[in-house]
Order: structure tokens, then sequence, then C-alpha cells
């Protein structure tokens, strides 16, 4: 039996994130969940202490001194919660072969070098709201929302604008853009998804998509179908010529955390906890299995293979990742989940090696871990505000 703790942070956070104040206001300082990216044997993070790391994936060694990301405004809040002294990084960062690009929650796009250094002649983008979603690098723009309402492509090389962009939108911009044959695709808090040229940032006509609550979800878009959640707590498959549904499956709560898909099979976890895996039967989605996790959830599910067999990794609100089969046969009665323990709550989006052998954890007590997944085994931990190293 876990022991598990039950933080009423996660209930007073939602809460501020969604500026839906029922009674008072008791919101909370917020913190970043920027998630690690792996690329040529680096590990990228964007801290909640407001620093981005570089360390060597295998050892866990700082490759460069981290940077500190500063603020014009003197921090940030949701709501009514109080202002931090430093800028919250929820955008996970987006890295090229020679580049890293990252928004922060004053608003800012930024640009790195991979060695840190400040690329765009110590430039930045500054939009008119909160950047929350992470950047998408396409064909050398950069595809991010604002909550000033608007979508924006930058030149990646410059940081200038592209013609014809921002698109604005009727709500604040949360999500983190898909981009498939030269069409992106985004939600927003006024319960819209966009489908917007990239070379002319116009709308694609006759596109035309709302859910009964905001879209905070990154869609996944296979062929001519589009899956995408949102919080009136329905996962929707929708024509991709022209946005109409093609079925909606019900869920228990929103779905706050991006799907994942393998095959014919979408696996989609609610703000709740529940993991569903729903078979697209063409006409309708078919629930195949659920599987109570038994603690809320916001970051995306992992989908990746140890061997033949395929897993969904879950990190939890009480600190737990959670391992599951992701086999259609399983009984109901057998146990999925083989749970590991972590010291602080999971909101960020996982991390893996670029060998697949790896998962990377950031978790709310500042510490970034990393996981052998073959084995469950810890191999190191890096405090990101000590920014010290402990072996395993």
């Amino acid at each position: 039996m876990k022991f598990k703790l039950r933080p009423a942070l996660f209930i007073v956070v939602l809460i501020a994130l969604l500026g839906l104040t029922l009674v008072g206001c008791r919101g909370a300082s917020p913190q970043g969940w920027s998630g690690p990216v792996v690329s040529q044997g680096v590990l990228y993070l964007g801290s909640m202490e407001g620093k981005l790391f570089a360390l060597d994936a295998k050892a866990g060694n700082a490759e460069v001194p981290s940077v500190e990301v500063k603020v014009s405004g003197g921090g940030a809040s949701f709501g009514c919660a109080p202002r931090t002294t430093g800028s919250a990084l929820y955008s996970t960062p987006v890295v090229s072969s020679d580049m890293l690009y990252i928004g922060d929650y004053d608003g800012n796009m930024r640009a790195y070098n991979l060695k840190l250094v400040a690329g765009w002649g110590g430039k930045m983008y500054k939009t008119g709201g909160h950047i929350v979603g992470s950047p998408v690098l396409a064909d050398g723009y950069l595809y991010f929302g604002s909550s000033d309402k608007k979508v924006y492509a930058l030149d990646a090389a410059t940081g200038q604008l592209r013609p014809g962009w921002p698109f604005k939108t009727e709500g604040k911009v949360w999500s983190t853009p898909a981009l498939v044959d030269g069409v992106v695709y985004i939600g927003s808090l006024d319960h819209h998804l966009y489908a917007i040229k990239a070379d002319t940032g116009k709308k694609v006509p006759g596109f035309d998509f709302k859910a009964n609550g905001a879209i905070i979800t990154t869609p996944i878009i296979q062929e001519d179908i589009i899956y995408v959640g949102a919080n009136d707590g329905y996962l929707y498959a929708l024509n991709r010529a022209d946005g109409t549904v093609k079925w909606k499956f019900k869920g228990n709560r929103w779905f706050w955390a991006q799907p994942v898909l393998s095959g014919d099979t979408i696996y989609a976890v609610t703000l709740k906890g529940t993991m569903y895996a729903i078979k697209d039967s063409g006409s309708q989605g078919t629930e195949l299995w659920r599987y109570n996790l038994d603690a809320g959830v916001s970051a995306p599910p992992l989908l990746t293979k140890v061997g033949e067999e395929e897993l969904l990794l879950v990190g939890d609100h009480d600190g737990y990742l959670h391992v599951l089969s992701t086999d259609e046969a399983l009984p109901l009665n057998k146990p999925r989940d083989r749970p590991v323990k972590f010291g602080g709550a999971i909101y960020a989006p996982l991390g893996i090696s670029e060998d697949q052998t790896i998962v990377y954890i950031y978790t709310r007590n500042h510490e970034i871990h990393s996981l052998e997944l073959a084995t469950e085994s810890p191999k190191w931990t890096y405090d990101t505000d000590a920014e010290t190293l402990k072996l395993r």
C-alpha cells in the first residue's frame, strides 16, 4: 500500500491557474514546470528558480554554468496570487542543432546558443502577455502562443516577427502548438482550436472547432484526424479538413495533458489521474481500459519501449512515477502499476534520453532525477537550487 501525501496546493493552483476563483482568493505563488530536453548528449532544463541548466545527460555534471533568466517586471503571478521575485519558466525549451529557445512568464521569447550564451544580439522578443506554453520550431520559424490572446511566428535566426503574424484569438493561449503540413494547430482558453497557415498567419478557410471548455492541451495529429482534449471533460477526434467532430469521449475530469498515440489507440489522462486507453474505431472512441493513478496529473504521459514491452510513464502530483503497460489484453485484475516515489510532486513533462533508455524527472523540490528504464534504478540527482550533483 502506497503512502500518499495529499497537497491542498493541487486545488489551489488549479483555481489560480484558470482564474476561476469561486469564493475569495487563495492563490499560491506560481512555480515553473518547464520540462527537461536532451539533445546531443546534453540535458537542458529551465528551473523553478528561473535558471537555465545544461547538464551531461549521462553523468549529471554541469556542462556550463547555469544562466539566470532575469525579469523586467519584478516577477509574475497567476490571478491574485503573490508575485514572485524571479521569472517563472513554464515553457519547456526547444533545441535545434545549435540554438535553444524558451519563453518566460514575463512574456519574453528568448534565444541562447548551446553554451547558454544569449542569441539574437542579446535581445528578446516581448509579447503583451505571459508565455505558458512551449515553442515549436519548424522550417526556421518559432511558433508559440501568449496570454495576450495572440499566436506568434518568429524567424529563429533573428527573432524577427514573420510577415502576416501574429494571429489574434479571442482568449489567452496557454497551449503548445502542433505543426503539420504547413498548418499550425493551437488551442485557446476561448474554447477554440485554431488552424493557421504557417506561411501567411491566416486562418485556414472552413476550419472551425469550439469545445465547451478551454483547450490547454496540445493536439496530436495522425493523417486526417486531430485528437485534442478540453476542459469540458471530453477528448475529441476531429476531421483535419474542417474541424468537425468525428467522435468524442467523455472522461471523469478535464483533459489537461497532451495525449499520446500508438497505432489507432489514444492514451489520455485526466486531471483527476485516470488514464484511459481509447481505440479509434472509426465512428467512435471505444474504451479499452482505464486505470486510476489515485493522484492528480497535469503532465503528459510519455510513451516508450523497454525491449518488446510498450510502456506509459506518468508522473503525478504526489511524486510518483507510474509505469503502465499498454497491453490491451492485460486482465483488469492484474496490476499494471510499478510506481517509483520521488521527494516532490511531478508537474513538469518527463524527458527521455536519445536512445530511449533513461527517463528524466523534474520534481517540485527542485531536483532533476535520472532513472534507468530497464531496471527502474536511479542513476543521479541534480539539485537545481543548490546546483549540486548526487550519484546513486
